[in-house]
């Protein structure tokens, strides 16, 4: 079966799609559909996944869940009619409201992420959590000798700065070679080493002086995230832990 493409990929604001189905399958008693091409985002890289419908003329499938395994988005979910056929033609479209706020918070992070570097400091980047409920990023690197409370100050300066300037958000596709051999991208997400060789890398750019290779959805202006509240910067076992949350 060949890979889904991500249409997101190419346009973060994109909606909806018309695409064919490949497969109607069963999975663990829930009904699974698999499309030649998708807008929808399956759950990863600590952002949630898109939920929506599918239909036809005569049928409705809502989209509950989306997951990705292997380079095949599967969409899962409830059928309001007889199921679809592979060969048919189907238009997919997301919850927007949903998306923009997956987005936001997803970008919030980077924001975060692309202030840590302004600031001077060469933490790595680790686990995220880009829901709703208690979003945060992680770090490799170490509290001593910070004062927590300024540091809360100057990455909320920052984002502010930003947004009120309306610093734009674009991406680019590069391939692994020249993501490794850019020191800033390839620290910024180690996971590269891992990818094949062939693997496109999606790379965002916060402005002109901050990017990090990513597959999640993003705003395209950092306008759009609205206020971020830097809510705790903590020691954990693994490094640090920066909780936010938007207002």
């Amino acid at each position: 079966m060949n890979k889904t493409k991500l249409l997101y990929l190419d346009d973060f604001a994109l909606l909806t799609c018309q695409s064919r189905v490949v497969a109607v399958l069963k999975e663990n008693d829930r009904d699974v559909i698999i499309l030649d091409q998708t807008v929808f985002y399956p759950q990863g890289g600590g952002q949630p996944y898109d939920q929506g419908i599918i239909k036809n003329d005569i049928t409705v499938f809502n989209v509950q869940e989306v997951r990705f395994a292997d380079g095949i988005v599967k969409h899962i979910g409830v059928f309001t009619g007889m199921p679809f056929m592979a060969g048919q033609t189907v238009t997919c479209s997301i919850d927007a409201v949903r998306r923009l706020l997956n987005s936001r918070m997803h970008s919030a992070g980077h924001v975060i992420d692309k202030a840590l570097f302004e600031l001077g400091f060469n933490w790595l980047p680790g686990k995220s959590y880009h829901f709703p409920n208690g979003p945060y990023v992680e770090y490799v690197g170490s509290l001593h000798n910070i004062d927590i409370e300024k540091l809360k100050t100057d990455i909320e300066q920052l984002c502010v700065a930003w947004a009120t300037d309306g610093l734009l958000v674009t991406a680019r596709v590069m391939d692994k070679e020249k993501v490794l051999s850019d020191e800033q991208l390839k620290r910024r997400c180690v996971f590269i080493v891992d990818l094949p060789d062939d693997t496109p890398i999606h790379v965002i750019s916060y402005g002109d002086n901050f990017a990090s290779p990513c597959s999640g959805t993003h705003v395209k202006n950092v306008s759009e995230i609205g206020t971020i509240i830097i809510r705790k910067i903590k020691a954990i076992d693994s490094g640090i832990r920066i909780s936010y949350e938007l207002t």
